[in-house]
């Protein structure tokens, strides 16, 4: 197996809510969560779209750990100096995953939901490696429902929850955010 992998060390040194996920408070997601309350201290971000950029970013500015990882060296690079390691590669490959260490993260996060194979099969390859926590994004039910039987912890909708809390706010006079709590909402 040939493996073609680059890695970026840099010097670069969450959020509680309802759920106490690693997203919840830095970015809008709709969630279907088996995470427990912990604390996380580091996180293993695959597949850099604007989701998966804002969470790297984000995540480094409140001084997390954060691993990235994608194929495409144009989104890997402009994050490199801000994230804890970056590395350039294939995420459906376990030779990658395994080389990058994603195993060493207590959370690892599938950011991209375009391609379900790719998606169930990164989530199924971290799962194997040993990965405490994985939350992935999902593009349909179907896909949550699969992703959660493979063994993600989390599924996220990140438009439709931002939709949802755009609409809630602006039918709202006076109300800049809300929190929901089994199904009641504040």
């Amino acid at each position: 197996i040939h493996v073609s992998l680059s890695i970026f060390n840099t010097n670069s040194n969450f959020c509680h809510s309802y759920w106490r996920s690693p997203c919840r408070e830095t970015v809008n997601c709709i969630m279907f969560s088996k995470l427990s309350s912990d604390l996380l201290k580091s996180f293993c971000i695959i597949n850099l779209n604007v989701f998966g950029e804002t969470l790297a970013r984000t995540l480094a500015a409140q001084g997390r750990e954060v691993l990235i990882i994608d194929a495409d060296a144009n989104r890997v690079s402009p994050l490199a100096d801000l994230v804890t390691n970056a590395v350039i590669g294939d995420p459906t490959s376990e030779a990658v995953l395994r080389a990058a260490g994603a195993a060493d993260y207590e959370c690892a996060i599938v950011c991209d939901a375009g391609n379900v194979n790719d998606s169930l099969l990164t989530s199924i390859l971290l799962k194997e490696l040993g990965v405490k926590k994985i939350v992935a994004r999902a593009m349909s039910e179907s896909h949550r429902k699969v992703l959660l039987k493979v063994g993600v912890d989390m599924v996220v909708f990140p438009e439709q929850d931002t939709g949802e809390r755009l609409a809630f706010t602006l039918a709202r006079d006076k109300v800049s955010d809300y929190m929901e709590f089994n199904g009641y909402k504040l």
